[in-house]
């Protein structure tokens, strides 16, 4: 906040007035939002794994985007969201699919992972 004073003076009519007028600045600071794409999880072949990235936010409140993307390759649904899904696929064993989740304030971006554990229906 900043108070300026104005000063306006006629001398010829001998007038003097002062005027505080004050000044509130906006905070152009952006705290970067937090990610969180929730816990590990283990599924059987062919389930449906639904990810829980609801608990992201933004510490300023602004509106945030989701993008997840998963290693080994799956295809995802709704991978824009906080709660996409797919499919378990078939594995010859136990095969751990990481998945990484980064939310995006606009400015500043956060990433978090959860691991899921396909179990081998064959074992």
């Amino acid at each position: 906040m900043y108070l300026i004073n104005i000063k306006a003076a006629h001398s010829s009519l001998g007038t003097d007035n002062t005027r505080q007028i004050e000044i509130t600045t906006a905070s152009l600071s952006n705290r970067a939002p937090s990610a969180d794409a929730g816990a590990d999880l283990a599924a059987s072949e062919g389930a449906t794994v639904n990810l829980d990235g609801f608990s992201s936010s933004d510490p300023d409140g602004d509106e945030i985007t989701y993008v997840w993307t998963i290693s080994p390759s799956v295809a995802l649904k709704n991978a824009d969201t906080p709660a996409p899904s797919f499919a378990a696929p078939s594995v010859t064993s136990d095969t751990t699919y990481t998945l990484t989740l980064a939310v995006s304030d606009g400015t500043d971006a956060a990433t978090d992972t959860v691991a899921v554990t396909v179990q081998d229906a064959s074992r």
